[in-house]
């Protein structure tokens, strides 16, 4: 996998504001529940698996960062389906009555980590990011 990424291209024009908004109604840490569960539901799709919530030491080393890392033994995503989903801001087929059920993480963790999410994924062996 490349070190090098290109992000997703986004229309700022009003769209900023739609995320804050959006943002705001969530709980701080509600972005942890939104990975995890997208991890529960890829090793799911695999019939089962592993989800790791921790820590990327690299870039602790490198800048003294802590950037947290959500990491799943799951089905995995194309480059291709990183940037159809990724662009979808909420989407779910789910119904829950937990609050903001469905923003999810990208809007909820987006609002709160303003150097960005960097999304990496192997789909039958080849990384994508």
């Amino acid at each position: 996998m490349s070190n090098s990424f290109q992000p997703t291209g986004v229309n700022s024009s009003g769209l900023t504001a739609l995320i804050q908004n959006l943002g705001r109604d969530c709980t701080p840490t509600q972005f942890i529940r939104e990975f995890v569960k997208n991890g529960f539901e890829a090793c799911q799709r695999v019939g089962g698996g592993r989800v790791e919530v921790d820590f990327n030491d690299a870039i602790y080393a490198s800048t003294g960062h802590y950037k947290i890392t959500f990491t799943d033994s799951g089905d995995g995503m194309t480059s291709d389906q990183m940037v159809s989903l990724l662009n979808n801001l909420s989407a779910t087929g789910a119904t829950n009555h937990h609050k903001n059920y469905g923003v999810g993480a990208k809007i909820s963790a987006l609002t709160r980590n303003h150097e960005g999410i960097l999304y990496e994924s192997w789909r039958d062996s080849v990384g994508h990011t």
